[in-house]
């Protein structure tokens, strides 16, 4: 994930980026539950200290495959978020960061 969530190792807590949730719950209301879900679940697999963000992906995607099923909009989030996701870009500009 980039800026959707952050967890900082050694911390018992998860930040989540309001604006990309925000936005998704604006725009599409459908996807917002599975979008939390997945950044929240990638967040949390990194706190028994796996770094690797393609590690972490992959777990994401064998748990809610294998929880959830192939046809769940949160394994095909974890499968491509881009597909879902195409227009949320973050526009870092200086120390302010803007959604389009």
């Amino acid at each position: 994930m980039s800026e959707e969530a952050i967890f900082t190792v050694g911390s018992n807590f998860i930040v989540m980026n309001r604006i990309p949730h925000g936005r998704i719950k604006e725009t599409r209301p459908g996807l917002f539950k599975p979008f939390a879900f997945h950044v929240l679940m990638h967040e949390y697999i990194h706190s028994p200290g796996y770094l690797d963000e393609q590690l972490v992906r992959q777990i994401v995607y064998e748990i809610s495959r294998a929880v959830m099923g192939d046809s769940h909009l949160a394994t095909q989030l974890a499968q491509d978020l881009t597909r879902f996701i195409p227009d949320l870009v973050l526009v870092l500009t200086g120390n302010r960061r803007i959604l389009r």
